[in-house]
C-alpha cells in the first residue's frame, strides 16, 4: 500500500512540474519600455530575432529556443548569419532594426553561434528603435556587453538619438567605454557631466547598469555602484543600439547578449533584475 502511495505521490509531483506556467524576467518586474535578448524574457514572448543568411539573403525569425537548438545554425548552413530585427519582448512593438545588410551586426559566423550574442563590428553596425520623443523622469537601463579588448576607440552600446540622426545632448542619455581614460565605463544622462567608473573595467562580459531619476544618475557595473552625479530628466527618444549616433557615430566594436530600459522607477527591484541576468549568464559570483 505504502508503495502505491509513493508511486502516486511521485507522479503527482512530476505532473504539477511539467505543468509549471514558464516565468520570465519581464513576468517578474514588468513595465519595460524595450527589452532585447536572445533568451526567453516574458511568457508572452516568440519570436526573438529575424535573421538574414549569408548565402543568399533569406530571412527567417527564429524563437528563442530556436536559436540556442541548432535551428538557426541549420538556416545559415556553412555560411554566415546577420541579425534583421531585434524583437522587443516588452510588449511595445519597439523592435531595433537595420534595413542596411552591411550594417547588420552577426549572429553567426562560419556556421556557428557568436559567443556572447550580437556581434557588432566597430566600424559601422547598429540596431534602431523607433520610440519617439517624450520626457521622462526614471531610466534605468540594463546591459550584458562584451567590447573588444584593447580597443583604441570610444565605444557606445546604447543610447538615444534626435530625429535628425545626431546625438543631442542635454536630455539624451547613452553608456559607453571612453578609451582615452584607461577604459573605464561612462554614462550621460540629462544635464549630468560624464558618470565614470574609478577604474578600467575588463574586456570580459559584463552586467552594466544605469540609474537616473531625474535629480541623481548613478553607474553600476556587475551589480557594484561605480559612481553618482545629480542630473536631470532623460528623453525617451529613438533607442539606438551599437552606437550613439547614426550621424555622429561611436561604434561599438564587441558583443552584447541582453538591453532592457525602463522609463519607471525601479530602485527597488534593480538588485532583482542584476540577480536574474546574472542567475542566467553567469558573470559573477
Amino acid at each position: 500500500m505504502s508503495g502505491d502511495s509513493s508511486i502516486g505521490i511521485g507522479i503527482g509531483l512530476a505532473l504539477k512540474s511539467y505543468g509549471r506556467a514558464f516565468r520570465g524576467l519581464l513576468n517578474q518586474y514588468p513595465g519595460a519600455a524595450a527589452a532585447y535578448s536572445l533568451r526567453k524574457l516574458s511568457s508572452s514572448t516568440s519570436n526573438v530575432v529575424r535573421v538574414r543568411r549569408s548565402s543568399d539573403d533569406a530571412e527567417q525569425d527564429f524563437t528563442a529556443a530556436q536559436v540556442s537548438d541548432g535551428t538557426l545554425e541549420s538556416f545559415c548552413g556553412v555560411g554566415d548569419g546577420f541579425v534583421a530585427t531585434w524583437y522587443d519582448q516588452s510588449g511595445n512593438d519597439n523592435h531595433a532594426v537595420q534595413a542596411t545588410t552591411t550594417a547588420q551586426p552577426q549572429i553567426v559566423s562560419g556556421g556557428s553561434l557568436v559567443t556572447g550574442g550580437l556581434d557588432f563590428d566597430g566600424v559601422d553596425d547598429f540596431l534602431l528603435a523607433t520610440y519617439g520623443s517624450t520626457s521622462s523622469t526614471n531610466l534605468y537601463a540594463f546591459n550584458v556587453v562584451a567590447t573588444a579588448p584593447n580597443s583604441t576607440i570610444n565605444q557606445t552600446f546604447l543610447g538615444t538619438r534626435a530625429t535628425s540622426g545626431v546625438y543631442s545632448g542635454a536630455d539624451a542619455w547613452f553608456f559607453k567605454r571612453r578609451s582615452g581614460l584607461n577604459n573605464e565605463l561612462s554614462l550621460s544622462a540629462g544635464t549630468t557631466g560624464v558618470l565614470l567608473s574609478p577604474s578600467p573595467v575588463t574586456e570580459s562580459q559584463a552586467i552594466f547598469s544605469a540609474y537616473s531619476d531625474g535629480s541623481t544618475a548613478k553607474l553600476y557595473a556587475d551589480g557594484s555602484e561605480l559612481d553618482s552625479q545629480s542630473t536631470s530628466s532623460v528623453q525617451t527618444k529613438d533607442l539606438i543600439i551599437g552606437n550613439r549616433a547614426d550621424l555622429n557615430p561611436v561604434w561599438l566594436d564587441g558583443q552584447i547578449n541582453e538591453i532592457i530600459v525602463y522609463y519607471s522607477d525601479q530602485s527597488a527591484t534593480r538588485t532583482g533584475i542584476e540577480d536574474n541576468i546574472n542567475a542566467h549568464y553567469n558573470i559573477y559570483p
